[in-house]
């Protein structure tokens, strides 16, 4: 009995580490990047309060845990925004509530059966922590789930859910008067508060979870107008671009014509105007990729354009290939989220490359995108995020993974050596 005991201890201790450090990674930060050795650290500190809290008294407890938090918080993030404050306070007053809970079903096992509850050994005791470990993974897991949708509420309306935790911690803190760290039996009424104030809790986080998600849809409503009348002046300039590079061909006779003729005059600073003119339209022919479908060719232009005006290289090579049923708009959103992606790593890159392939292979077209990265990145629930979605919570890659998903293609993404690799497979029909 006594051997069973140490065990679910030990596999507790195990539990908490994993649910601190699951909560740290996709909660919190979402996969910051900080060595697992000092995340270990804070963790083990954690652990060390959820221990010592009855010893300390659970006032103590919580204002160490709170502490830990934002410690960690200010250490990865440099400051502490609502969102992390909302998560912090959200986080301690659900374990408090489990906490609490697990004493109010101990003291009910105790007086039922002929075990005992309040003695550190009591197989009874660990039993019920260890179910209750469980329930703060449940917890977490839900958390995780909704972190996107929470973190759409608006300042107002996080301070507020702030507000609301703190109120629901003080009043179990003062509810229990003690009886946690003194051994008391919990009251039939203690008991009954502390369930109510816990099913407040959850009521009011599932009142902001469809807040938030009203909130969510709405702002990805406006998200994919605003995204489609880009997209659809976007064609509209790159097709302008590829009908001035096929003008520019016919008028290359004349511009060497020009050239000579300056040169012949000695006009040296008029000649090197001109040629400095020319060079850049040289680039832009240069850019020009055949791969005889015109949205790839136009898009993949436009993003070298872009690119090199910003000291990327690129290497670009590409096979003629059919499109076969795939839209040319969901082709621009494929090809542009993922070459946007691709230059945004490279600009943070000290050496900035881009590399482009485009080819069919077993009946599929394959866009295979590599470029170069400062060698820090955003991970969350295994989907790597950009900078510019930390803001617009992933966005652009999920209408790339839904435009894939829909002809049946396949999307691989990762990293090695500071080199990000995206690779997208469509079948042609």
């Amino acid at each position: 009995m006594q051997l069973l005991c140490y065990v679910l201890r030990a596999v507790i201790c195990i539990f908490n580490i994993y649910t601190s450090l699951w909560f740290l990674d996709n909660v919190l930060v979402c996969n910051s990047e900080i060595r697992k050795k000092k995340k270990f650290i804070f963790c083990a500190l954690i652990l060390l309060i959820l221990i010592v809290g009855e010893e300390i008294g659970i006032l103590s407890a919580v204002i160490w845990y709170y502490s830990i938090l934002f410690i960690y918080a200010i250490y990865i993030k440099a400051k502490v925004n609502l969102s992390n404050v909302f998560w912090i306070t959200q986080s301690v007053s659900n374990c408090l509530c489990v906490f609490i809970l697990t004493y109010i079903f101990g003291a009910f096992f105790e007086k039922c059966t002929f075990l005992e509850f309040y003695n550190d050994n009591s197989l009874l005791k660990q039993i019920i922590f260890f179910f209750s470990v469980l329930f703060r993974i449940k917890i977490i897991k839900v958390n995780i789930k909704n972190r996107f949708i929470i973190d759409n509420l608006s300042n107002n309306q996080k301070v507020i859910a702030i507000l609301v935790f703190l109120i629901i911690q003080f009043f179990l803190i003062i509810t229990l008067k003690g009886s946690v760290v003194t051994n008391n039996p919990v009251t039939f009424y203690d008991g009954i508060l502390v369930i109510l104030l816990f099913g407040v809790d959850i009521f009011f986080y599932k009142i902001l979870t469809f807040l938030s998600k009203e909130i969510e849809e709405k702002y990805l409503l406006e998200m994919s107008i605003k995204k489609s009348e880009l997209e659809e002046r976007y064609i509209e300039e790159i097709s302008q671009i590829y009908t001035d590079i096929k003008s520019w061909k016919h008028d290359y006779r004349n511009n060497i014509n020009v050239i000579c003729n300056l040169a012949v005059e000695n006009k040296h600073e008029e000649l090197f105007k001109y040629i400095e003119e020319f060079d850049k339209e040289i680039m832009v022919a240069e850019a020009v990729i055949y791969s005889g479908v015109f949205i790839i060719d136009s898009v993949v232009t436009s993003k070298y354009l872009y690119g090199s005006s910003k000291g990327i290289k690129f290497k670009i090579n590409t096979d003629k290939i059919e499109k076969g049923n795939i839209s040319d708009f969901d082709i621009n959103i494929i090809i542009s989220n993922i070459l946007d992606n691709a230059i945004e790593g490279a600009l943070r890159a000290k050496e900035k490359k881009v590399d482009i392939n485009i080819y069919e292979k077993d009946n599929n077209i394959v866009f295979k995108i590599r470029n170069t990265f400062d060698g820090y990145i955003e991970k969350c629930n295994g989907s790597y995020l950009t900078i510019k979605e930390k803001n617009l919570h992933g966005l652009g890659i999920n209408r790339v993974k839904k435009v894939i998903s829909k002809y049946n293609g396949m999307l691989y993404m990762s990293d090695d050596n500071n080199i990000f690799e995206s690779k997208v497979i469509i079948p042609i029909k």
